[in-house]
C-alpha cells in the first residue's frame, strides 16, 4: 500500500510539472531601428538561421544598407516566434 501511495504522489507531481506553463520573451539588447517587423516560426537553430537569412534578404530587397537585426523570441509549444527588423542607415 505504501508503494502505491508513493507512486500516486510521484505521478501527481509529474502531471503538475507538465501542465505548468511559463511564457518568457527573450529580447535583444540592440535598439529598435524603427523598420517593419518580420516574424518567423522556428523550431531549432537551423530554422533560426534560415529566418535570419530571409530577413536579411528582405532588408536588401527593400534597399536597406544594413542587415536585419534580431529583436526578440517568444517560446511556444508549436515553435518559437522570432522577430527581426531592418536597420536604418
Amino acid at each position: 500500500m505504501k508503494i502505491a501511495g508513493i507512486a500516486f504522489i510521484a505521478a501527481t507531481a509529474v502531471l503538475i510539472g507538465c501542465t505548468a506553463q511559463t511564457k518568457t520573451v527573450e529580447q535583444s539588447t540592440a535598439p529598435s531601428a524603427g523598420g517593419d517587423m518580420m516574424t518567423f516560426t522556428v523550431h531549432n537553430m537551423a530554422d533560426f538561421d534560415g529566418a535570419k537569412l530571409k530577413a536579411d534578404q528582405t532588408c536588401k530587397e527593400r534597399g536597406m544598407a544594413m542587415a536585419a537585426h534580431y529583436v526578440d523570441r517568444t517560446p511556444s509549444e508549436n515553435g518559437d516566434t522570432v522577430r527581426f527588423q531592418c536597420g536604418k542607415v
